[in-house]
């Protein structure tokens, strides 16, 4: 049934080609052969041409990537260089500024060193000048023996000599000596007991002097005449100096003895106030109140008090210059503490490191 059910075939229609046709049938069909070769060929071509074109593509590609972070990269290079420009030229100024203060420091410091240097090499003279006048002054060869033996006795109550513990200005030196005269080397001690012990022990070693013993002090009486205005006067000795062991002792060792400039002053003053007190003048005249004028050379008039009070003088300037060349050494160690404060050295390799890194990146940034 399956035969029965497909159609007979139909003879063809076209008349069978003879052999010319066929040669020509031939002949296109190499023809389109021939064609289709060179459309492979063509083809080939083409897609050869279109993977070298994908080739260069990526190759391009990869490379415009590697542009693009070589771009990246220089451009963080140059925001790097830049910043460490920046700090670099920050830090460098703020170097420059501490070497200016290094510098002024520097000065500074060495003013103070050999400040120090000079003042503590003239503390040392000056004590050792105390140390001279004070060996002599011990030595008591200036004084009497039996003052000199009463200081050294050790009795308890002996306060001192009058000559060792006055105070006394650098001009009247020689007029106080003369209008104290032996009183100069009186011995002031506490009580008449100590007095007593005193001139005991002197009795048994040798030598003699007076005593002013503080509970026999009196109280100063009248008030005495305001003599200041009167030409020529310098004032009453008992208030020109100083005796701060026993202040109470100056009236008794002075009286009313007035310092005056000149003798021709002091005798002007006498000619116009008959009643004036004793009086003594700068160069040592002494002029007493009974009218009796002693003048003339004086043999090492005034040294006694002048030599004690270079002593004192000596001993305030060594203890002077030794606080002052220890101000200095204490100025110069703070200035050395300011130096350390600096810390240049430190910031002077961080502006090597960042010069040496930035150098490093310029470097970089230099190349092709």
């Amino acid at each position: 049934e399956r035969l029965r059910a497909i159609a007979e075939p139909t003879p063809p229609t076209e008349p069978e080609p003879d052999g010319s046709t066929q040669q020509g049938d031939e002949a296109k069909l190499r023809e389109l052969e021939a064609a289709i070769r060179a459309e492979e060929t063509r083809l080939r071509t083409a897609q050869g041409a279109f993977e070298r074109y994908l080739q260069a593509q990526a190759a391009f590609e990869v490379r415009q990537v590697a542009y693009q972070q070589s771009q990246s990269e220089v451009k963080a290079l140059r925001a790097e260089a830049e910043r460490l420009e920046a700090e670099l030229a920050a830090l460098s100024s703020s170097l420059e500024s501490a070497e200016a203060k290094e510098a002024e420091l520097r000065l500074r410091l060495g003013l103070l060193v050999q400040q120090e240097g000079a003042l503590a090499s003239e503390a040392r003279a000056a004590d050792a000048e105390a140390g001279r006048l004070s060996a002599l002054l011990r030595s008591g060869s200036d004084l009497a023996e039996g003052p000199r033996k009463a200081r050294e006795s050790g009795i308890a109550g002996i306060i001192g000599i009058v000559a060792d513990l006055l105070e006394v200005p650098p001009r009247l030196d020689l007029a106080v000596e003369v209008v104290l005269a032996g009183r100069v080397q009186w011995v002031l001690c506490e009580s008449e007991a100590a007095a007593q012990a005193a001139i005991e022990y002197l009795k048994r070693q040798g030598g003699r002097a007076t005593f002013l013993p503080r509970t026999a002090l009196k109280a100063q009486g009248r008030k005495p005449r305001d003599w200041s205005a009167e030409a020529g006067v310098v004032g009453f000795a008992r208030e020109l100096v100083g005796l701060p062991a026993c202040p109470g002792a100056l009236p008794t060792l002075f009286g009313d003895a007035l310092v005056l400039e000149s003798l021709d002053a002091a005798l002007a003053l006498r000619k116009r106030s008959p009643d004036v007190p004793r009086m003594v003048t700068l160069e040592g005249e002494l002029l007493e109140a009974s009218g009796a004028i002693t003048g003339g050379r004086v043999q090492k008039g005034g040294q006694m008090l002048a030599l004690r009070r270079r002593l004192q003088e000596a001993a305030r300037e060594a203890e002077r210059l030794a606080a002052q060349a220890q101000a200095a050494g204490e100025e110069a160690q703070r200035v050395r503490a300011e130096l350390g404060a600096l810390e240049l050295e430190s910031g002077r390799r961080k502006r090597a490191e960042l010069q040496a890194e930035l150098r490093a990146l310029q470097t970089r940034l230099s190349r092709p």
